[in-house]
């Protein structure tokens, strides 16, 4: 039970040898030298992927250009929208009519738990109406 017991065969020196694995990194200099250089691929992929999100610093903010180049992609643009473009209300627009694909992918993977409930809840009063709508 006890390291230092004089029925124990068994003794513990150190805390690594308690565990196999902490008792092969602790014999072996390859598997620390492995840890070493995992250890420093984790980290650069992190410092790596984190740069993405670091905006360029002599990038320019144009709301009105960019209005145009989606202007370009989609079509279809509001008259109250162009020359507002730096205006939170367009923003706030421009959000409901393109939303994240996030916030899309999670709308369609709830809608089949959530439709089920809307229908039984909150459409079974209406529901004469909505098969007396069609002829």
């Amino acid at each position: 039970m006890f390291a230092n017991s004089k029925n124990d065969t068994h003794k513990v020196t150190t805390p690594e040898a308690a565990l196999p694995l902490g008792q092969f990194v602790q014999e072996s200099n390859y598997a620390k030298l492995y840890l070493w250089h995992y250890s420093k691929l984790d980290q650069g992929l992190i410092v790596t992927a984190c740069k993405v999100f670091i905006p360029d610093e002599h990038l320019v903010y144009c709301p009105e250009i960019l209005m145009r180049n989606i202007l370009a992609h989609v079509h279809y643009m509001p008259p109250d929208w162009s020359g507002n473009a730096h205006t939170s209300k367009v923003r706030n627009e421009f959000s409901i009519f393109f939303q994240y694909k996030v916030a899309y992918l999670f709308e369609e993977l709830l809608s089949p738990l959530v439709t089920p409930i809307v229908l039984c809840f909150s459409l079974r009063h209406k529901s004469m109406e909505i098969v007396d709508f069609f002829p």
